[in-house]
C-alpha cells in the first residue's frame, strides 16, 4: 500500500470538511517528519520489542505520526437521514491518526498498565491479546487500536482494544483497515462507532456496506465543489 497517498487522501478530506459551507465542524490537523531508520531501530532498542514491518514503513517513507481530527454537530435532520448509525448521539466525530512514533514507549506502558490493573487481568485471553498489542493510537475514552501481534506476522491484523468490553478484530492487516477506514471517512474510531460497519461474517470492517455509502453521502452533501479546494 502507499501509505503516502493513502495520508494525502485524508489531508485532502480534512480540507474539504473544513471548507464546508454548511457544517458545523472542527476540525484539526498535526503531523510529524518520516525518521531514518537509525532513529527506528534505537526505538526498538528502547521499547525492546521490534516495530512491526507497516510501521516502520509508514515511519520511515511517509511520516512518524499524524492526528487529523473533526467533530461534526449535525442538525436534527440529518442525524435523521443516517437513522440509528449515531445511537442518538448530535456530534459525528472522526480523524486519522497514528501515535508519533515520540510517544510510543509511552503509549506501550499505559498500554500494559490499564491491563494488568482491570478486569483485563483476570482474563487470560484478553490479557494474552493486550500484552502482545502493538498500539497505534490511544482514544478518549480509554480504548486502544493497535496491531495484534501475537502470532508472528510480517503484517499483523488491526484490532480493537476496548477497556470494559472484549477485543475486536477490525481488519487482517493494517492496509485493508485503512482503505476501509478511508471509506467510512474516517470515522470513530470508537468501537461503538465502528459496529454499524462490521460484516457480520467476516468480522471485519466493511467499507462497501450499506451503512458506509449512508456516511458518504452525509459527506458529499456537505462538500464545496472540487475546484475551491484547490
Amino acid at each position: 500500500m502507499q501509505y503516502t497517498r493513502w495520508v494525502d487522501k485524508a489531508t485532502a478530506f480534512l480540507k474539504q470538511i473544513r471548507c464546508s459551507r454548511r457544517a458545523a465542524v472542527k476540525a484539526r490537523a498535526r503531523s510529524f517528519p518520516p525518521l531514518p531508520a537509525a532513529a527506528v531501530s534505537a526505538i526498538e532498542k528502547k521499547i525492546d520489542r521490534p516495530v512491526p514491518k507497516p510501521i516502520r514503513s509508514f515511519w520511515i517513507n511517509t511520516t512518524s505520526g499524524f492526528d487529523f481530527r473533526y467533530e461534526w454537530t449535525l442538525s436534527t435532520e440529518l442525524q435523521e437521514r443516517i437513522g440509528g448509525l449515531l445511537s442518538g448521539q448530535s456530534n459525528l466525530f472522526g480523524g486519522a491518526r497514528l501515535c508519533p512514533a515520540r510517544d510510543l514507549a509511552t503509549l506501550l506502558t499505559d498500554c500494559s498498565d490499564w491491563a494488568n490493573s482491570t478486569w483485563i487481568a483476570d482474563s487470560a485471553y484478553e490479557l494474552r491479546i493486550w500484552e502482545a498489542a502493538f498500539p497505534l493510537c490511544a482514544l478518549r475514552n480509554g480504548d486502544f487500536l493497535a496491531l495484534d501481534c501475537r502470532k508472528k506476522n510480517d503484517d499483523p491484523p488491526v484490532i480493537y482494544l476496548s477497556h470494559e468490553d472484549t477485543s475486536q478484530h477490525l481488519a487482517p492487516d493494517l492496509a485493508t483497515f485503512l482503505k476501509a477506514w478511508e471509506g467510512l471517512c474516517y470515522i470513530g474510531p470508537e468501537i461503538w462507532m465502528l459496529r454499524p460497519f462490521i460484516d457480520r461474517r467476516t468480522g471485519y470492517l466493511d467499507r462497501n456496506c450499506t451503512n458506509a455509502e449512508r456516511i458518504r453521502h452525509l459527506f458529499r452533501q456537505t462538500a464545496v465543489p472540487r475546484k475551491s479546494l484547490s
